[in-house]
């Protein structure tokens, strides 16, 4: 969007009608931080709490097609995520039989997942994917929940970029 309307603007100086203009490019609308968490996150959220079953997390993991389920607590705060990738290592090292059946969301789910707020540059969101070697992160804007940024969300850009870096000069 920050583009698009930076883009928009700058064509309009130029008095040449729309139909001569130039596609809009994602640097348009950088800024001196560049883009930021907010215009690649997620808002559509899928969310238990962390007392309800983790049948029911890889339920809507498989229904819904997404790879992590947030897990608020009785007051709606983030207390943790689970991810397809923890499931399976789960799944994977026997670990289902020592939590009791059934198992709670709370037995499996990561605490205290690294986050981020939605004004946080996307170059400082994906450095910290990397550090803390993680495939998402909660955004949360005044301690609530409002989004989630995840690797497929960052394609869009990475694919951008990389296409700019390989277009014959």
């Amino acid at each position: 969007c920050a583009a698009l309307t930076s883009a928009m603007i700058e064509r309009q100086r130029t008095g040449h009608p729309v139909h001569e203009w130039a596609l809009a490019r994602i640097e348009e609308g950088r800024g001196a931080a560049g883009p930021t968490v907010d215009q690649y996150m997620t808002t559509q959220l899928f969310t238990v709490h962390e007392d309800e079953l983790v049948d029911l997390a890889a339920f809507i993991m498989d229904r819904e097609r997404t790879r992590q389920i947030l897990v608020e607590d009785r007051d709606l705060r983030l207390v943790g995520l689970i991810s397809y990738r923890s499931l399976l290592r789960l799944l994977a090292a026997g670990g289902i039989e020592e939590l009791g059946d059934p198992v709670p969301v709370k037995g499996v789910m990561t605490r205290d997942p690294v986050t981020v707020h939605p004004d946080t540059p996307v170059s400082e969101a994906i450095r910290l994917m990397g550090e803390h070697r993680v495939s998402c992160l909660p955004v949360l804007h005044d301690g609530q929940l409002v989004g989630i940024l995840t690797e497929r969300d960052l394609m869009p850009l990475a694919s951008e970029l990389l296409s700019e870096s390989f277009e014959p000069r």
